[in-house]
């Protein structure tokens, strides 16, 4: 290393000094470099020499390099050599690790592990997280907060939240994320503690600031599951994921907001809503079978349903080439006198109602469940007499 010209003109120190303020990882941003200077001009190594001594807060635009260094760190290392040390480190500690440096930052945010499965779980002054198997626990105290990470309880600095936020973010703004499954929980049942109310603000706050990763492509989640969450911050997630992929949406008993109305049409126009293959809307007894029937299984909750709703709603559902299943839930003890009349036909007995599917040896059945009180629907392969 020590023969090597560290030497480079004021210019290229003025953009490499520009790259560091982007937080990415030291490779990427000379490849960004690259494109505008080519890569001629300066090679790798010199650039992360510059780089990391930018980050670090070790170099000035006018800092004179010796060629024989009396001391080495880090920096000094290859940075494949240094990804390979740190790749040593126990995944519970990383967290810590990536806090000392912006250098450790941008490595260990190359090290993040892509999961399968992602829970988080809110609850009274408290806030956990699964990552596959690994699970992590922020506590709220006096003092800070206490953190359980696979097993290894510490004492932080901070606030719980922030603390918690700090390590999330990071974990969904791996590029090479490809979840299965996104799953957030913030309203307890009724047996547990009610949330704090400005932590609950506090929390809404922090899921507003998640991004996309550096390479603002969206993230690989294939089924999305947001309770308890107010519906512009389940919309801010769900516009991060990938159209298509995201195949499965479920949003269950978001609080109303002052402007609900306009979020909520909204929604049912982003693509991730549009494309999705099954999709859960309860908690909102108001919301239109209509919304969700583009889907080809879909579930919602009623108070009550009209005649003419569902009447309107089997149509559609006739015509619906890829339909396969839905249930509407209704308030206990639901009185389904209306809708069934509206439905009888000569295919149809108390529970249960069957209507051909034009130019198919399919129909839909129509199945009126008690207890609990739901309708269901789905397409079978039944020959009508």
């Amino acid at each position: 290393m020590s023969s090597v010209n560290r030497y480079i003109d004021i210019d290229l120190r003025v953009r490499i000094l520009q790259e560091s303020f982007k937080m990415k990882p030291a490779y990427e941003s000379y490849k960004n470099l690259c494109k505008d200077i080519g890569d001629t001009r300066l090679t790798f190594e010199n650039f992360e020499f510059w780089f990391y001594g930018f980050t670090n807060k070790q170099f000035y635009l006018d800092y004179v390099p010796s060629s024989e260094p009396d001391s080495r760190t880090l920096n000094d290392l290859p940075h494949d050599i240094v990804l390979k040390v740190l790749g040593y480190i126990d995944k519970s500690d990383r967290s810590n690790v990536r806090k000392v440096s912006t250098y450790f930052k941008s490595i260990i945010d190359e090290l993040c592990p892509s999961y399968e499965e992602i829970k988080v779980t809110l609850r009274h002054c408290f806030i956990s997280v699964k990552y596959d198997e690994l699970c992590e626990e922020y506590r709220k105290t006096d003092t800070g907060c206490t953190t359980v990470i696979n097993g290894k309880d510490s004492i932080v600095e901070g606030d719980y939240l922030t603390v918690f936020m700090d390590n999330f973010a990071a974990a969904i703004q791996n590029k090479e994320l490809d979840l299965k499954k996104l799953l957030i929980d913030a309203q307890p049942r009724s047996e547990e503690k009610p949330l704090d109310p400005i932590d609950f603000e506090r929390f809404t706050r922090l899921m507003r600031t998640l991004k996309k990763p550096n390479n603002h492509q969206p993230l690989n989640i294939q089924v999305l599951h947001l309770i308890g969450m107010k519906l512009d911050v389940s919309c801010h997630i769900m516009s991060l994921a990938k159209p298509g992929l995201l195949n499965t949406i479920a949003i269950w008993s978001s609080y109303k907001t002052d402007n609900y109305e306009s979020i909520y049409k909204k929604m049912m126009g982003m693509e991730q809503w549009r494309q999705a293959m099954a999709l859960s809307f309860l908690g909102h007894e108001d919301s239109p079978a209509g919304d969700l029937a583009h889907a080809q299984q879909f579930q919602l909750g009623r108070s009550k349903m009209s005649p003419a709703e569902i009447i309107q709603l089997r149509e559609r559902l006739l015509e619906h080439k890829t339909f396969h299943y839905c249930e509407i839930k209704f308030p206990p003890s639901y009185d389904y006198t209306e809708i069934k009349t509206a439905l009888r036909g000569r295919h149809n007995n108390n529970d249960k109602g069957y209507f051909k599917i034009p130019n198919s040896h399919q129909c839909l059945e129509f199945s009126f469940i008690n207890d609990p009180s739901s309708l269901r629907i789905r397409r079978i392969n039944f020959i009508l007499p």
